[in-house]
């Protein structure tokens, strides 16, 4: 019945639905993967490829450089 929906465990989510573009790192909600993406910018608020030192100032146009300049690492 509805009245005990309240009582009852929350399901655990096992599948990480989100995915970093740039690392490996998952999670099962977008807000954590908001947050982690944040980790991958320089103290300018920049976004710096890990692989040539190319910077970027928005992590789209980081994205588009990972799968066309190295599409190997890019998943």
């Amino acid at each position: 019945s509805r009245s005990l929906r309240k009582y009852l465990p929350k399901p655990v989510v096992s599948e990480n639905n989100y995915e970093c573009n740039f690392c490996n790192y998952k999670t099962f909600k977008d807000f954590f993967l908001q947050v982690h993406l944040r980790s991958h910018r320089n103290k300018s608020g920049k976004f710096d490829c890990t692989e040539c030192g190319k910077i970027y100032n928005r992590s789209y146009n980081l994205i588009k450089h990972f799968k066309h300049v190295h599409p190997e690492i890019y998943k």
